[in-house]
C-alpha cells in the first residue's frame, strides 16, 4: 500500500469514498490551512472560519463520492464547499461579505521598520482596494492569486465557464490598476 502523502488528491477522495478516514484525514492535512485562512478573509475571524472550515469538511466526508475529475480538482471542489460554507455563515449572520486582511498576515520574522510599515500601507491599501471589488471579483482574483487555483478550479468554484472566469479575473485586475493609477495622482496632488 503507497504511503498516503504520496497519492493524488483524487486518488486520496476515491478512498474516503469508501469511507478511508486516514485517506480523508491526508486530505484535511494538505488543505485545512490554506481552506480556514481563505475563509477568514470573509469573516475576519479566525475561530469562525476554523468552525465553518470543519463544518465543511463534514459535508465534504459525506459527499466525498460526488467529487469526480470531470468537475474539476479536489482542491477546487473544497474550496467550493468552503465558499458556500462561509458566504452561508454571512448571509445567516447578515455580515457584510468582504475580504479583508487577517491575523494569518502578519509577518512572523523580524524586519526592518521601514520595510515593515511599507508593507503594511501596501496589505492595508490592497485589502481596501480589494473590499471596494464586486464580490465575485474578489473572491475570483482571491482564489487565484492567494490560493493558487487555476482558472478552471475558479470556475469549478464559482460555477463559471473559463472564459467567463478569465473575464471575470481580468476586469478585477484592471480594476486595482485603475484605482492604484488614481490614488497615485491623487497623492501626487497632495
Amino acid at each position: 500500500m503507497k504511503k498516503l502523502n504520496l497519492l493524488s488528491d483524487h486518488q486520496l477522495i476515491e478512498r474516503a469514498a469508501k469511507n478511508e478516514q486516514a485517506a480523508f484525514a491526508e486530505l484535511v492535512q494538505r488543505y485545512l490551512a490554506s481552506l480556514v485562512k481563505f475563509s477568514t478573509r470573509y469573516t475576519l475571524s479566525f475561530s469562525c472560519s476554523e468552525d465553518i472550515v470543519q463544518e465543511a469538511f463534514l459535508r465534504a466526508w459525506r459527499n466525498a463520492s460526488s467529487c469526480s475529475a470531470s468537475k474539476g480538482s479536489v482542491k477546487s471542489w473544497l474550496f467550493k464547499i468552503v465558499y458556500n460554507a462561509t458566504i452561508d455563515f454571512l448571509r445567516k449572520n447578515k455580515r457584510e461579505v468582504s475580504i479583508g486582511s487577517s491575523e494569518l498576515d502578519i509577518p512572523c520574522e523580524k524586519q526592518n521598520p521601514d520595510k515593515t510599515l511599507l508593507q503594511a500601507q501596501q496589505q492595508q491599501w490592497f485589502d481596501q482596494a480589494l473590499a471596494e471589488l464586486p464580490e465575485r471579483q474578489r473572491t475570483a482574483l482571491c482564489l487565484f492569486m492567494n490560493n493558487g487555483l487555476s482558472v478552471i478550479d475558479v470556475s469549478a468554484v464559482l460555477d463559471l465557464n473559463p472564459e467567463a472566469t478569465s473575464s471575470l479575473l481580468a476586469r478585477a485586475k484592471r480594476s486595482l490598476k485603475n484605482k492604484r493609477q488614481q490614488d497615485s495622482q491623487l497623492g501626487a496632488c497632495l
